[in-house]
């Protein structure tokens, strides 16, 4: 048996013969399989690095599989398929298109070399001939083709270029002549790793969209340039169909203000189609043509994480309604591989972006959607530092810093805890536990205040732009991560640490009491020079830190102060609502996102226009927090114990005349509406069977009298429920 022959249920690690291999580098590999009875599936593992197309006996199976590399430092990812409904009986080919990043990223750790791993998990099955694998020579790294773009050391993928020329031709066919390639190599040692199973969806492909040919303008320069228009900011693939002499170079990038990704053709002679096998974003393709080629057809292919959109908010206000719709646009432009802070700079897993990413999946996305946030928990504990610290984008070959906040947050109320108590996923809060005690442990405490001792990191970064209040934020993180820390801590029976981390929760209060509280009722540290800050406020609040007594002083501190960028924006929102200030949450929600509204975009900017500071990318992730506060806050549904077992009714309409709200949980569908009119209000809830609901109608009931329809608080079963009574003057 040769180093290349592959038997039943065994499996092999192979590099291509010239190795190793260069960055942005194609293969093009082949094998037969020999299937003698399809009585049971034929279940086969298959890993590279980096991205694969696979074709069984000629037809497209799996389009960019793989995920960038890797759970944990040192291993990789690989997809588990099922073969058998594109085998036959007898010999069947496997042809992998095989493209090697070559190069660390922000979200991708670089194993070495083209490696390429292969298992029969089970079938009876063989490779029942030598491997065969060939540098596809059509291929290049067209670099950056973008003028002016300086951060592709962000991106482990390069431009792809192809040259028509140079195409291998119809490689995939089983009755291609293969006998000239060379059969690949045994894999070093040092390039194999631990393959686990992929723990996401493969990403869904539509079918191929194709548009009339637009109207080209000539740049002067002697191309001509086409603008697609998109239905709105996709990942896509492009596509084109054209005659022309050969020689001739297309370029093609999107709209996005940094994309720093295209592609790049170089034609042959006569009649000929592309589609780019790489994914790029926006809300228009760009195609520049040489003046000379006859343009036929131009499109794309919309990509995506798999999951279905099923979160359905409306509240008769058009700007609410659209920037509710924008931020899930948002969110799921940035869902691929990992959660993303923007898909086209730089796609990489930012924690602090993360956890603002999953408190809104489980108000908009169908549970396909909570695989990513779980594999995104484990490896941030898998890539967690010898000296015990966690840091973020991960995975990643090139970037390891620390950004204290960003960590404290992904480990706290609003990160870890979230998850777990939206999905009731105990197995995974097991699992790392352990990694957020060892970072918990990294954290001292200041004799003389009682106050954590801030810890700069590598990154000492509290929110974007100024009048950052950095030692009352750091107050403010750690306390929601004792929070979140003992809330896992309690639900693992791990009831010590739970105890010690409440305590030192409650000393903490009292510290921040001490020395961060005003006299008028608001927070700052005695280092903070300028205004207050309003993101340090707002976490104070949501820390509990505050007296009942001066709510109203800081409702009016949280409605006035506006440094946060629509990073920290989401928590200042959340404070009004925890205020009992709806109606300033909302007021505040119009006006800070007023100049994103405005932009002719379908996704909510990195910035707030108003800022001064250009956008570099139109689609970040941090900006869409408004979908949790419509869903969550104005329609006053959360859960109160793992896994919508148990559900508070609190809405909060903040002067809003009616809200319709749906969304899936893992108990069953969720759903409400709200309307007003003639100085009554009227609400139909309906929950899943074997919950219960606890309704607190304080923020809409005008008042109780005996002979009235309902109390304020009450608690139902499962099931459909009507309410009305009078509403509150606030309300229309």
């Amino acid at each position: 048996m040769s180093s290349a022959t592959l038997p039943v249920a065994g499996e092999t690690w192979f590099v291509p013969a010239t190795t190793p291999a260069s960055p942005s580098s194609w293969f093009a590999w082949r094998v037969r399989i020999r299937v003698d009875n399809l009585g049971e599936p034929v279940l086969v593992r298959l890993a590279v690095d980096s991205k694969y197309w696979l074709h069984v006996n000629g037809v497209p199976v799996i389009r960019e599989g793989s995920l960038k590399r890797g759970p944990a430092p040192g291993k990789t990812w690989g997809d588990d398929l099922d073969l058998t409904p594109w085998l036959r009986p007898g010999d069947n080919l496997l042809a992998i298109h095989h493209w090697y990043f070559g190069r660390h990223g922000f979200s991708h750790a670089d194993s070495g070399d083209a490696v390429l791993h292969f298992r029969l998990l089970s079938g009876n099955a063989c490779v029942s001939r030598s491997w065969k694998v060939i540098r596809d020579p059509a291929f290049f790294d067209a670099g950056t083709v973008r003028p002016g773009s300086v951060l592709g050391y962000r991106l482990p993928e390069n431009s792809i270029g192809h040259d028509a020329r140079h195409a291998l031709g119809d490689w995939t066919s089983a009755t291609f002549d293969d006998t000239a390639w060379p059969e690949p190599a045994d894999a070093p040692a040092n390039v194999r790793s631990s393959v686990l199973p992929r723990p996401i969806p493969q990403f869904f492909w539509r079918e191929r969209t194709t548009a009339p040919v637009p109207p080209g303008v000539r740049d002067g320069l002697g191309c001509t340039l086409y603008r697609v228009a998109l239905p709105c900011n996709l990942q896509f693939t492009p596509y084109f169909k054209i005659k022309a002499r050969a020689g001739l170079k297309i370029r093609i990038l999107s709209d996005s203000p940094e994309h720093c990704l295209t592609a790049e053709y170089i034609t042959r002679d006569g009649d000929q189609e592309w589609e780019s096998p790489g994914w790029l974003n926006g809300h228009e393709i760009i195609f520049h043509m040489p003046d000379s080629i006859k343009v036929q057809l131009l499109g794309y292919r919309e990509t995506g994480y798999d999951c279905a959109l099923s979160g359905k908010f409306s509240c008769g206000d058009a700007g609410l309604d659209e920037l509710w719709r924008r931020s899930l646009r948002t969110l799921h432009l940035t869902m691929r591989d990992t959660f993303m802070d923007c898909p086209d700079r730089e796609r990489a897993q930012w924690w602090g972006d993360e956890v603002i990413q999953l408190g809104q999946v489980f108000y908009s996305l169908g549970p396909s959607a909570h695989a990513l946030v779980r594999k995104g928990i484990l490896e941030l504990a898998a890539w967690q530092r010898a000296d015990g610290v966690l840091y973020s984008p991960i995975p990643s070959g090139n970037c390891f810093r620390e950004l204290p906040l960003q960590s404290l947050a992904s480990i706290g109320r609003y990160g870890i805890f979230e998850y777990v108590l939206h999905t009731g996923d105990k197995e995974t809060a097991r699992a790392v536990f352990p990694a957020l005690q060892r970072y918990l442990a990294l954290w001292a405490t200041d004799a003389a205040t009682g106050l954590p001792v801030a810890r700069d990191g590598d990154w000492r970064w509290g929110d974007w732009g100024q009048n950052c209040d950095y030692e009352t934020l750091t107050a403010c993180w750690f306390r929601l991560a004792l929070d979140g820390v003992a809330a896992l801590a309690s639900r693992l029976g791990e009831t010590a640490c739970a105890g010690a981390l409440s305590y030192r929760a409650r000393r903490l209060a009292e510290a921040v009491r001490r020395y961060c509280r005003t006299a008028e009722g608001s927070f700052r540290s005695p280092s903070h020079d300028g205004p207050p800050d309003d993101r340090a406020n707002a976490l104070a609040v949501l820390c509990g830190f505050h007296d009942p007594q001066d709510a109203p002083a800081l409702a009016d501190l949280l409605f006035r102060e506006r440094h946060a960028s629509p990073y920290m924006e989401k928590y200042v929102l959340e404070s009004l609502f925890a205020l009992g200030r709806a109606d300033l949450a909302l007021r505040r929600m119009r006006e800070r996102y007023r100049g994103m509204l405005a932009m002719p975009v379908t996704t909510l900017p990195e910035l707030f226009p108003e800022s001064g500071q250009p956008n570099s990318t139109y689609n970040h992730s941090w900006s869409g927090a408004p979908l949790l506060v419509l869903s969550r806050y104005v329609a006053g549904l959360e859960p109160l114990c793992d896994a919508w077992r148990e559900i508070r009714f609190c809405p909060q309409p903040g002067g809003l005349a009616r809200f319709d709200v749906a969304f899936e949980t893992p108990a069953g569908p969720v759903q409400a509406s709200y309307r007003t009119g003639n100085g009554r209000f009227s609400i139909d809830l309906e929950i899943p069977a074997d919950t219960w609901v606890e309704c607190d109608f304080r923020h809409v009931l005008a008042s109780t009298p005996a002979t009235d329809d309902i109390p304020v608080y009450s608690r139902l079963p499962g099931g459909r429920h009507s309410f009305s009574g009078p509403a509150l003057s606030l309300c229309p």
